[in-house]
């Protein structure tokens, strides 16, 4: 980014190495509606630790979940308001674990711990 400044809109993103998914259909489909054309992914890996490592080690651009980027200093965010994504997140309890008090605080923790 030093040497084609952050972008500030889309179409800038041309002008930089993209790292994202190869084949994964939900993860390309949510490039597409964010409106980044798949011909701009330079990078393409379908794994999520993969892209991490890459995004971490590479002079790049990549999508990964707030939570994580927050937890790294030397990342930041690019364009947050025009690349979002939502992922829907399920808790499944087996019937017997609901009775289980550790399993239940876990379960009732998660929701807000992941919200963000």
């Amino acid at each position: 980014m030093d040497r084609h400044r952050t972008p500030t809109a889309l179409p800038a993103l041309a002008d930089h190495i993209l790292i994202g998914p190869n084949s994964d259909p939900m993860a390309l489909q949510g490039v597409a509606q964010a409106g980044i054309p798949r011909r701009l992914i330079r990078l393409r890996r379908d794994r999520e630790a993969v892209q991490l490592t890459v995004i971490r080690s590479c002079p790049g651009i990549g999508v990964m979940q707030a939570g994580i980027a927050r937890r790294d200093p030397d990342l930041r965010p690019v364009l947050p308001r025009a690349v979002a994504f939502t992922l829907d997140c399920w808790l499944v309890l087996h019937a017997d674990l609901r009775q289980n008090a550790r399993e239940r605080r876990l379960a009732d923790h998660l929701p807000s711990a992941l919200a963000g």
